[in-house]
């Protein structure tokens, strides 16, 4: 009798903790809906000139997800990639473009004499770090507000400005596992693996957390 009460406690136990409405089968279908975004994500990024799209897609998902209005995440990718493809495409080419020179730039002045090269890095710094900050910004933007790519360009930098703590975190969490990577070359493969399978994801995830807390939406 007291063997057969302490089994139906159990099936009890975990009839409730893997019920629909459980908070842990919540979380299981958050992640998962992560790691599909993250897929999908890397791969559609593949060929570079749709990376700029598959990262505004993946914070239109996001957003949606922390709202709780997320669907199949297959179908919501899919269909924001096709909404922003025209918007977005063009602005990535231009940035990444952009990007490429700087970091160009910032290669050749290794042969510079000491004080030119100093100076000149100095400057590409602060280039590089504007970039950043732009970027951070301007995808979860054109994620959920209906705006040109000038007034996002505009409004990424002005809201950068305005939350420096803010900007300069999320600008963190995106170099975060690069420099990991730099740092501590033995767990390399394991940070990577985390990119591939939820990594990717997370960095946007969190950022638009941030993105949605400053502009209280």
């Amino acid at each position: 009798m007291i063997e057969r009460q302490k089994e139906k406690r159990q099936r009890s136990l975990v009839g409730t903790f893997f019920a629909p409405e459980s908070m842990v089968v919540n979380i299981l279908d958050q992640f998962s809906d992560m790691v599909i975004l993250n897929v999908l994500c890397i791969l559609c990024s593949l060929p570079i000139i749709t990376a700029g799209i598959s990262i505004s897609a993946a914070c239109a998902c996001s957003v949606k997800m922390k709202k709780g209005r997320g669907g199949g995440m297959l179908r919501e990718f899919l269909s924001e990639w096709k909404r922003g493809w025209k918007q977005v495409t063009p602005l990535w080419m231009v940035m990444a473009c952009l990007l490429a020179i700087l970091l160009f730039e910032f290669r050749i002045t290794a042969d510079m004499p000491g004080m030119m090269q100093t100076s000149f890095r100095c400057i590409l710094t602060i280039a590089i770090i504007l970039w950043m900050a732009v970027f951070v910004y301007v995808f979860p933007l054109m994620s959920v507000y209906q705006t040109t790519r000038r007034e996002a360009i505009k409004n990424a930098v002005l809201l950068s400005v305005a939350n420096l703590p803010k900007t300069i975190l999320m600008m963190a969490v995106v170099l975060l596992p690069v420099l990991f990577m730099l740092l501590a070359p033995k767990a390399f493969g394991m940070t990577l693996l985390f990119l591939l399978v939820v990594g990717v994801e997370g960095i946007i995830m969190v950022n638009c957390i941030l993105f949605l807390g400053i502009m209280k939406i």
